[in-house]
C-alpha cells in the first residue's frame, strides 16, 4: 500500500512536470517573511503581467491548461498560496481567508520589486477569487473572478440539488472518500470533461 501510494505520487509529479514543460512555464520560489512560497512563471515578458490564483484544495498548477491560450498575450505569474502546492505550509499561520489576502499583498509586493512590476492584472478561481478581492492595496488593473466563492448570481446545480433533498452536505457525490464519488464531482462540476487517469483520481 505504502508503495502504490508512492508510485502515484511519483506519477502525479511527473505528470505536472510534463504539464509545465507544455506550457513552457518554470517554477521558481520566493521568500516571504521566511516562507518559501512557488510559483509558476512563463508566456510574454514584454507584456502586461497576470498573476493567476488557485482555489481552496488546489494548486498553481491547475492553469496549466489555460496558459497555452495566454501565454502569448501576457507575463504569466501562477502562486501557489502558501501551504498550498509547493509552498510552505507552516503550522503556525492562521489560514483564514483574511490572513491568505494579507500574505498574498506581501508575496505579489516581493515579486513586484523582484520583477520590476509596477501594475497588473490579477485573477481567483473559487476561495482564491474571494482572497483576490481581499487584496485591496495593490496596484491592480484588472480584476478577473472565476466562480468565486461567496458571490452568487444564481443558485447553483448543488444548492438547487441540496434543496430537493433538504440538505447540500447530504448529497453523495459531495462526500469524496471514494473515485466513484469523485468522478461524478467532476461530471457535475465541469460542462465538459477530460480523461483523467486512475493514479490521479
Amino acid at each position: 500500500m505504502i508503495l502504490k501510494k508512492k508510485i502515484n505520487k511519483w506519477l502525479y509529479e511527473k505528470v505536472l512536470s510534463l504539464l509545465r514543460w507544455q506550457a513552457s512555464v518554470k517554477l521558481n520560489y520566493i521568500s516571504v517573511e521566511g516562507y518559501r512560497i512557488a510559483y509558476l512563471e512563463g508566456g510574454n515578458t514584454e507584456k502586461k503581467t497576470l498573476i493567476l490564483i488557485h482555489g481552496s484544495n488546489d494548486e498553481k498548477e491547475s492553469w496549466l491548461l489555460m496558459v497555452s491560450h495566454l501565454k502569448k498575450q501576457y507575463h504569466l505569474i501562477l502562486i501557489d498560496l502558501l501551504g498550498c502546492g509547493q509552498s510552505a505550509l507552516p503550522e503556525d499561520f492562521n489560514y483564514a481567508i483574511p490572513s491568505q489576502a494579507s500574505f498574498l499583498e506581501k508575496t505579489i509586493k516581493n515579486l513586484m520589486a523582484e520583477k520590476n512590476i509596477t501594475h497588473f492584472h490579477l485573477a481567483g478561481h473559487s476561495m482564491g477569487g474571494l482572497i483576490v478581492l481581499l487584496t485591496d492595496t495593490l496596484p491592480i488593473e484588472k480584476l478577473i473572478l472565476v466562480d468565486t466563492m461567496g458571490i452568487t448570481v444564481k443558485d447553483s446545480y448543488y444548492i438547487q440539488e441540496g434543496m430537493k433533498i433538504g440538505d447540500i452536505t447530504k448529497l453523495p457525490w459531495l462526500n469524496l472518500c471514494s473515485k466513484e464519488n469523485l468522478k461524478q464531482l467532476i461530471k457535475e462540476a465541469n460542462y465538459t470533461t477530460s480523461y483523467m487517469p486512475n493514479f490521479m483520481l
